[in-house]
Parts: C-alpha cells; structure tokens; sequence
C-alpha cells in the first residue's frame, strides 16, 4: 500500500474518493483504497475495490465512501491507502511482473506524523511493516 496522512478539517465523513491512475499497469485486475487509523499498527477503517478491466480500464477509480467511512473529528489524522487489490495476469501480460503505477503528489510535509507525510505498507509475506518516506522526491542514493 501507498499511504498518505490527512487530517479532516471539520468533524464529518469522506463521501467520495477518486483515484486517477496512470494507465500502464499490468496484471492488476482491481484496486484497492483502505482508511487506516493514523497509529500503529494502522488498522484497517475502512477497505473497498474498484475494478480494473485490463486494457480498456480508464485509469480513474472512485471510491464511494458515505456509508462506509467513518466519522472524523476535526483536526482527527488518518491514513487514505492505495494497493493493487486483487493481483492476476491476463494473457496480454505477457512474462511481465504485476504493477500499478501511481502518480504521487509532491507534498511539502515530509515529517512522520505532519499531515502529506507518506508511508509504504506491505503485508505480502505475512508480516505487517510500514516505511516512511521521508522525502519521496530524493533518489535512493540521496538518503
């Protein structure tokens, strides 16, 4: 997962998401958009799917939240995760590896717990970790 911290501005609840993802993407036949609870270990608030139909997916997914989401109080942090949901290679995948790719905003916040603050979560292997990004637009050598 790709997570990004927010902070609801007044007390209420999330009614739609919308996620525009870049089209290249292969073997991923839906996405994923969880809320998680700010602190560790990030439970899981919410989690739906939009499906992603292979070639013809136009690379926007939206998320209807309303009688899903849960009611945020002001200034209340919380995580907006996206994963590749249900992962499955179709005959035109060819040999090649399952991604999705997303387009990250730059956010100014690099600081953990400052809202725009991202984070990778992976569970894959079993095990539940997080890793901050803690500037996102530095190359891996820069760190």
């Amino acid at each position: 997962e790709a997570c990004l911290l927010l902070s609801a501005p007044f007390r209420g609840l999330l009614t739609v998401a919308s996620l525009f993802t870049l089209r290249d993407k292969i073997g991923i036949r839906s996405v994923g958009l969880a809320i998680r609870d700010a602190a560790k270990p990030y439970e899981a608030l919410t989690v739906l799917t939009s499906s992603s139909p292979g070639v013809t997916d136009p690379g926007i997914h939206r998320f209807r939240l309303a009688e899903k989401s849960p009611i945020f109080e002001p200034d209340e942090k919380f995580f907006l995760c996206i994963s590749a949901g249900d992962v499955r290679s179709m005959s035109t995948d060819g040999t090649s590896e399952p991604f999705l790719h997303l387009p990250l905003s730059n956010v100014t916040s690099v600081a953990e717990g400052v809202p725009g603050w991202m984070m990778l979560r992976s569970d894959a292997d079993g095990s539940i970790g997080a890793e901050a990004l803690s500037d996102t637009w530095k190359e891996p050598w820069e760190t």
